[in-house]
């Protein structure tokens, strides 16, 4: 055995573990007891609750028993590692860091968690930090195949780093050192010490090389030698894995195909998507090891221990261990295909499998299942990944916790072919290309792959699970597709399935996962001639049923793997005829996000979805080059009416490339009959599954039945979500068994009795059980703009009421249903701009950050009511209603906004980060349009309703989020459903409505069944003049506050001011000033001041009780008074009356 002197061998993990355990830490014994003398020294005497040094197994040897608390060292706290990550990302240079800090942590990470404080948040740190510092080693060794004079200088190294690098380097080092002995010619006095050197553990690696110029390159030489050294060598594979799909009606019986795979190729695992008796019996005693899947629909019958049990002895235990079955997994993508229902089943049909199996005798198969990517959020960029809310907490880290319990792998099929692009044909097939930058991790990735593996790595290790083993279940290119499937070709598979196979026997992992070997199944082993969709689906083969190769990838005996390919051009585009010129709009170029390449999306059933909810929309990342060309394309000769788009056309506005190249494609794609393949446009645009939400209010005399509105809704339109104010029994009965989400409210006034266990139990019990889970409710609400609306009293036990009514959720055995309250934006500061906003002090810390931390925990939404119709300003008419406009441009974030909504919903993303709850989910629980309003209520009407609600489906269907949360999709709640008669307040209120009692619509937003997406909106007629001198793009404020809001002159304020706003206000500006006029009821006392209040306030409430409509260029304020304590709007009273109430509140 080679001593640990040789700087070619590395120490192993377990090695330096026990190295680092002899470090000092400190302990707080909760006993007595003498000193230990010890070899390395004495330690103690230990007494109760006195802190004390010791080393670290001694700490943990002393934890594990109980007997004291660790301490952890000062470095690990999270202020620490936030500033030596924030350097790190800085520096070129590495931190000082304690030499074992990898080991250290990991101890006390495994043994003392609760005696860390922020464990996840300090975990996650020091994930960070290593990968940051691998990165930098990464670069060093590269400035060795760059530079002339090699020198590589690593200083501050930890035991980790120093250890991974070292065999490695030294042997590339002393390559060239050899090399240069031969070639080099020394320069006059310098002569190298060729006298072996000690290398110190954390000192530095570094030698100096001497040129000449050589007959070949020695920089050229050099780099081969280098790398060869770095990586393995690849003359020809080992083994390979891959999927066994029988969807064939050609294909050659299963004991051709094992004796096959055995004799003439290197396959030495396979999958196989059934559990076919044939295939398993064919490949006994061949070694070459199966995966087989249990059928979706076992699923819910696993459950049944029994029923699992005489599965295995039916299904596995025949053929096992003959057969070489290692991996059962339980379904293929289920949290894609599959209902409800049965997805929340299959962590426990996971777990009684696995039991049966040990019970059976068989301890060695493991159990999983394959995954599409659509369980992502997002994957761009990998660093910000997570998984999608609704499945993170509540199915994949149950199952994550199963695999690391069992050893078992996280199954996931990522087909970067599913996001081609021509664009980046490089960056998907493994050639030659620049690399994209993640400026989050600081990782440069060099294929989309390794992007989609590193988005499910950060998303296991936010859940906290990256420890977890991945497996690439799936994956493969396409050699041949139909017409409109260019990217389909011979070339395209075999650098794609080349470069993926080169890649796997590198060992090189991935840029956040470094020397990590990644199972991967090639997908698939045969094209397959009676697999449903394109030819594409037809066409993944390796090889032909006749057993040739469709191209070679170095998988038969004896191959060599092949070069991989030059870089090639991008693909050009199909040839496409030019119509006519027609007035387009310009072509913006977008600025680069952190990652350019597109994002594959995940895998698309090739089963249709119901009619009507299925849309074609530009993918986010498609540029305007391509969206142009497939303008071209589909307006000449494909049956699409493009007129509308056209200059004079009702949809020419916006004018964009992109907001035309959206009513075409989707015009397209809904003509030719819905089919996937006809949303494709070259990899430019995707189907998008979207169903509009709604909010269902009953304050009207005329409405349906719920019963008649249920079913409306299900059979006529494509809806599947709706809120109700209350808890409706009617209602919630009435959508049982309609597939129709809900989202009910408990009253404001049950807020004070939820603190009581027991009633929330007896309420869950009355109201919920009954109807759940035949009524799909998803969340209940807690009240409505509590903190706003209520007392003190109230809102301050709010978050304990949504913590017991969930903790009586539980209990009751029902724990799918989600708990949140919807909040005004009141809650909000006043800026002009998203990014200076932050909540209100007075409801920050003590309402909202417990309230975000349960909604964490709870994976709950954090639901919000953003009405940018309560901000109308003539002046800014197209930036509320989703039109063309200039945009309004936030100076600290440097992002351009177009529309209103993006602006408040980033402001409420901002106030949430500023207290460290980015993470948690907004949902929209109310916005909307009124389509008819009073004589003075110039905002509200058909048109601008249209305008508005369409532009907010439109940019919801697109999931392109905002511009601080970009392609996050936020769920919306429109107002409402239908209007409502006898609704209180003015004519506006009662209008809102999509539908009328009748079930006729209002206007046309695009819901019906059968629709097509909602068009683009005609230019506005130009806005009307206005009078208010306004902040220029005031953030939004809530709906009517009922009578809690009023506009008051500030002390400070002069007469001068004062009569200057009674001078304007009072001309034009629609205030009824008489009442202040000499022989008016208010005109005593006369004063300016007593008038202004009355003028001030008056106008203040006519205009929608905004903010900035309270400030008269600084002299007013807004107060919060209720002097009476009555739920009624200042506005509904005489003025008499009010004067008479605001002379209550000064004295």
């Amino acid at each position: 055995m080679a001593s640990q002197s040789d700087n070619s061998v590395a120490f192993s993990a377990a090695e330096l573990e026990f190295l680092a355990e002899d470090e000092m830490v400190e302990i707080v014994p909760n006993m007595r007891m003498e000193p230990l003398n010890l070899i390395s020294g004495d330690f103690g005497p230990f007494r109760p609750q006195i802190a004390a040094q010791v080393p670290l197994w001694l700490a943990v040897a002393l934890k594990k028993r109980g007997k004291c608390t660790i301490r952890p060292p000062e470095w690990m706290s999270v202020e620490k590692l936030t500033q030596v990550l924030e350097a790190e990302r800085d520096s070129e240079k590495f931190q000082l860091l304690p030499f074992h800090y990898v080991e250290i942590s990991r101890l006390l990470f495994d043994h003392a968690r609760e005696d860390i404080p922020d464990i996840y948040m300090v975990r996650s740190l020091i994930e960070d930090i290593k990968d940051v510092r691998f990165h930098k080693i990464g670069t060093g060794l590269e400035i060795i195949s760059k530079e002339v004079t090699y020198a590589l200088r690593l200083k501050n190294l930890s035991a980790m780093e120093a250890n991974i690098v070292r065999p490695f380097v030294t042997k590339a080092l002393q390559t060239f050192h050899k090399l240069n002995t031969t070639e080099a010619i020394p320069e006059s006095g310098s002569i190298p010490n060729r006298q072996r050197q000690a290398v110190n553990q954390r000192d530095k690696f570094k030698l100096r090389v001497y040129q000449k110029q050589p007959p070949l390159s020695l920089r050229d030489r050099g780099k081969e030698i280098l790398w060869l050294s770095l990586l393995p060598e690849i003359s020809g594979l080992s083994s390979c894995s891959v999927n066994y799909g029988t969807l064939g009606n050609n294909l050659p019986p299963p004991s051709q195909v094992a004796q096959f795979l055995k004799d003439k190729t290197i396959i030495d695992k396979i999958k196989i998507f059934d559990v076919n008796p044939d295939i398993l019996k064919a490949f006994a005693n061949t070694n070459i090891s199966v995966t087989v899947t249990v059928p979706n629909g076992e699923i819910p019958k696993l459950l049944d221990i029994g029923y699992a049990k005489s599965y295995v002895e039916a299904n596995i235990k025949p053929f096992y261990p003959q057969t070489k079955i290692d991996v059962i997994a339980v379904g293929n993508e289920i949290l894609h295909w599959e209902t409800p229902e049965v997805q929340n089943k299959l962590v426990g049909a996971m777990r009684t499998l696995y039991q049966a199996l040990t019970q059976s005798g068989i301890n060695t198969i493991k159990v999983s299942t394959p995954h599409s990517l659509g369980i992502l959020l997002s994957s761009n960029p990998p660093s910000l990944a997570k998984f999608r809310p609704g499945w993170d907490v509540t199915i994949l880290a149950p199952m994550l916790q199963f695999l690391r319990e069992t050893k078992g792998p996280f199954m996931v099929n990522p087909y970067p072919y599913f996001g081609y692009n021509p664009e980046q044909v490089d960056f998907l097939l493994f050639k030659q290309n620049k690399g994209v930058f993640d400026k989050f991790s600081r990782r440069t990735y060099s294929n989309m792959f390794d992007v989609l593996l590193d988005a499910v790595f950060m998303s296991m290790k936010r859940l906290g699970y990256d420890d977890v083993d991945i497996v690439a279940a799936e994956t493969g290119w396409p050699s041949f597709g139909e017409s409109f499937e260019p990217q389909c070709t011979v070339d395209n598979a075999a650098s794609y399935n080349g470069g993926l196979v080169r890649k796997i026997v590198s060992g090189i992992g991935s840029p956040l996962m470094p020397h990590r070997k990644i199972e991967t199944y090639l997908f698939g082993l045969f094209n397959e001639n009676t697999k449903p969709g394109s030819n594409a689906e037809r066409n993944f083969g390796l090889f032909r049923p006749d057993f040739t190769p469709v191209y070679n990838i170095g998988i038969m005996k004896g191959q060599q793997l092949l070069p991989i390919p030059q870089p090639s051009k991008p693909l050009p585009q199909p040839a496409l005829p030019q119509p006519k010129p027609q007035p387009r709009g310009p072509i913006p170029v977008a600025k680069p996000g952190p990652i350019d390449p597109a994002q594959p999306a995940p895998r698309l059933p090739t089963k249709p979805g119901p009619m009507g909810k299925k849309f074609c929309m530009p993918k986010p990342q498609a540029t305007d080059a391509q969206l142009q060309a497939s303008l071209d394309w589909a307006c000449t000769n494909q049956g699409v009416d493009c007129g509308p788009v056209q200059a004079g056309g009702p949809c020419f506005n916006p004018n964009t490339v992109r907001s035309h190249a959206a009513y075409v494609m989707n015009s397209y794609y809904q003509i030719k009959g819905k089919n996937d393949f006809n949303c494709d446009f070259s990899g430019s645009a995707a189907i998008v599954f979207a169903d509009p939400s709604v909010n269902y209010g009953t304050l009207g005399n005329n409405l349906p039945s719920p019963s008649q509105v249920a079913q409306f809704i299900k059979n006529k339109t494509i809806i599947d979500k709706i809120k109700i104010f209350d808890m409706n029994l009617d209602i919630i009965r009435a959508f049982a068994n309609t597939n129709i989400s809900i989202t009910v409210t408990v009253p404001n006034g049950e807020i004070p009795k939820m603190l009581d266990i027991g009633y929330a139990k007896s309420y869950v019990e009355a109201n919920i059980k009954p109807f759940y889970p035949q009524t799909k409710i998803d969340i209940v609400a807690i009240g409505n703009e509590v903190i706003l609306l209520e007392k003190e009293e109230i809102y301050m036990k709010l978050v304990q009421a949504m913590k017991t009514l969930y903790q009586a959720l539980i209990q009751c055995g029902i724990n799918t249903i989600k708990v949140s309250t919807p909040n005004a934006l009141g809650i909000l500061s006043k800026s002009k701009i998203p990014s200076m906003v932050k909540f209100r002090h007075e409801w920050d810390h003590s309402i909202l950050v417990p309230m975000l931390q349960f909604l964490r925990e709870t994976n709950g939404p954090f639901m919000v009511n953003p009405y940018p119709y309560f901000v109308y300003d003539p002046k800014q008419v197209d930036f509320i209603l989703f039109r063309q406009n200039k945009g309004v441009f936030d100076r600290f974030t440097k992002k351009l906004y177009t529309n209103m909504f993006d602006m408040i919903l980033d402001a409420v993303y901002i106030s949430m980060k500023k207290i460290g709850y980015e993470d948690v989910e907004i949902m929209v629980s109310e916005t909307g349009w009124s389509s008819l309003g009073e004589n003075f209520e110039k905002k509200c009407g058909v048109e601008n309703a249209i305008s508005y609600n369409r532009g907010l489906i439109r940019k919801y269907f697109s999931s392109e989020g905002t511009p601080l949360m970009p392609n996050r999709k936020i769920e919306i709640y429109i107002f409402s459903l239908f209007n409502e008669n006898i609704k209180k307040g003015n004519a506006s209120e009662r209008n809102f409505g999509l539908f009328r009692p009748d079930f006729t619509q209002v206007y046309d937003i695009g819901i019906m069944k059968g629709e097509t997406l909602p068009l683009p909106m005609p230019m506005p007629p130009k806005p009307q003049p206005s009078g208010p001198r306004l902040p220029a793009h005031p953030l939004p404020k809530p709906a009517d506050l009922m009578g809690r809001k009023f506009c008051r002159p500030k002390e400070d304020s002069t007469d001068a001011q004062l009569q200057a706003n009674l001078d304007w206000a009072c001309t034009n500006q629609s205030v009824d000033c008489g009442p202040v006029q000499a022989g008016g009821p208010c005109f005593g006392p006369n004063t300016v001041r007593s008038h202004a209040a009355f003028v001030m306030n008056s106008y203040y409430q006519i205009k929608g009780k905004n903010d900035f409509n309270c400030d008269f260029l600084g002299s007013g304020v807004i107060d919060f008074a209720d002097p009476i304590k009555l739920l009624i709007s200042p506005l509904f009273l005489s003025a008499k009356e009010f004067y008479a109430i605001r002379i209550e509140a000064n004295s």
